[in-house]
């Protein structure tokens, strides 16, 4: 069923990206007379779409809410070629995804590194871009980094001095080290236990080797030594002239702090602080995420 027939309010369209190659789509809602919502999933590589399965709730008052798995990911191709891994592909795979829907207007909610690129799609100044939601990310590398640093700092002695040893040993492929970064990592992702399922299957449909090329190997939070070391758009912030909601939980690594810096520093941005939220406070509480997201949304709905 294609997206603009108007009985439909859900289903699946795989949009042509490249020789050969297709991006799995999904949407709800199918009222097009309010701006479509696209959502960008976290990596770069870690991840499906299917971890961001809570934000379906935007479409509660019927607007169009689309998910896509990232070239690489999920059920979209997977070509094997490592020069293709960087963000300005998945700019590229935006505005597919816009034509294939016929998206003149759109917002964007960029979520964990999807927040990444989606600031440099705005940074595009693509036509009929009418506002971005920057959910838990950060606007440059180091800085987000710093935080994961921070947490790191904040574990229990015990737990710090077996990361410290395996990681001067380069054994951190050790169950020993995998437990204990566990331990990092419940500091500040999803808290809800046992995990959601749709987080499983988010994480079941990451690739590897894109996390790897990307962010590094090992992939760890507080540390990075792939493509994207060093990226950073802090000195274009003031240069995104849409109305932007910048929204994060209070625990998360992606801090309020680095939040209300985005905030401060994009000149029509309002943040949104969710009390008690992980790196997916969509999860923790979702009825406060969705309906921030419903507002903002709708003051951008005016002709």
């Amino acid at each position: 069923m294609h997206p603009d027939e108007p009985a439909a309010n859900s289903g699946e369209l795989y949009v042509e990206f490249g020789p050969g190659q297709q991006l799995y789509t999904r949407w709800v809602g199918a009222d097009r007379d309010r701006t479509p919502l696209l959502c960008l999933h976290g990596g770069p590589g870690a991840v499906s779409h299917e971890g961001l399965e809570p934000l379906e709730g935007i479409a509660a008052d019927g607007r169009q809410v689309i998910f896509f798995d990232q070239l690489g990911c999920g059920r979209s191709s997977r070509p094997d070629d490592p020069s293709l891994w960087r963000n300005d592909l998945v700019c590229d795979q935006i505005d597919a995804i816009r034509a294939a829907y016929g998206l003149a207007s759109v917002a964007v909610l960029g979520h964990s590194y999807g927040g990444w690129v989606t600031q440099e799609y705005a940074l595009r100044q693509p036509t009929g871009l009418r506002g971005i939601v920057l959910a838990d990310t950060a606007p440059d590398a180091e800085m987000y980094l710093a935080e994961g640093r921070r947490i790191r700092d904040s574990l229990p002695a015990q737990t710090r001095a077996v990361l410290d040893r395996h990681e001067r040993a380069g054994t951190t492929d050790s169950p020993e080290y995998a437990d204990a970064y566990r331990q990092f990592l419940e500091e500040f992702t999803c808290t809800i236990r046992p995990l959601p399922a749709s987080i499983e299957r988010a994480r079941a449909g990451g690739n590897p080797e894109i996390a790897r090329i990307m962010w590094g190997p090992g992939g760890r939070s507080f540390e990075m030594n792939g493509r994207l070391r060093g990226w950073s758009v802090v000195d274009r912030l003031p240069e995104i002239g849409i109305p932007v909601l910048v929204i994060t939980g209070s625990e998360d690594m992606a801090s309020p702090a680095i939040a209300r810096f985005m905030a401060t520093a994009i000149p029509d941005a309002r943040c949104v602080i969710i009390d008690g939220g992980s790196h997916t406070p969509f999860y923790e509480d979702p009825e406060t995420f969705c309906s921030s997201v419903r507002t903002f949304l709708t003051g951008i709905d005016a002709p």
